[in-house]
């Protein structure tokens, strides 16, 4: 692909990963193998770069923030798996939730992304992307334990 084509297809993979992280959790395994061809990509990932868009576009998609009650705790779910990307690197993806006593949850952050140390086996990948979502769930718990002053439990 020429030049200004790779950087309109840049420019579109920028745009989704902006509205991923914003929105839409639910692409954000496909961005990520997107963001891998950022340098060199094919006529192949355009296409699925405007599949993905299509998707993007036409799928409603509604987080809804629900009212808690206390008690409130974080709830994470993560996964890997091992040399699932086209470049040969491993993806983890998580998503942590604040639950209440009545099981109601509430998405606050979620990502797809490059494991970014070598793994050589999909229990390293685990337990990468796992040591990741427990720094940012210890994150989360310090910064919401000073705005709503209660300690958060996690699970």
């Amino acid at each position: 692909m020429t030049e200004p084509e790779q950087s309109a297809y840049r420019a579109i993979c920028g745009q989704l990963n902006w509205i991923c992280s914003q929105s839409r959790p639910d692409v954000s395994f496909d961005i990520c193998q997107l963001c891998t061809k950022l340098s060199s990509a094919t006529i192949k990932d355009v296409k699925r770069a405007s599949k993905v868009l299509k998707k993007v576009k036409q799928d409603n998609v509604f987080i809804i923030f629900r009212k808690l009650d206390p008690p409130i705790k974080l709830l994470a779910f993560c996964d890997a798996s091992y040399g699932n990307l086209d470049n040969g690197y491993s993806q983890g993806g998580m998503i942590i939730f604040l639950s209440d006593k009545n099981n109601k949850v509430v998405p606050i952050a979620w990502s797809a992304k490059n494991i970014k140390k070598v793994c050589r086996s999909t229990l390293t990948a685990e337990t990468m992307i796992l040591t990741d979502t427990i720094d940012i769930c210890a994150w989360l718990s310090h910064i919401l334990n000073e705005v709503v002053d209660t300690e958060l439990g996690t699970t």
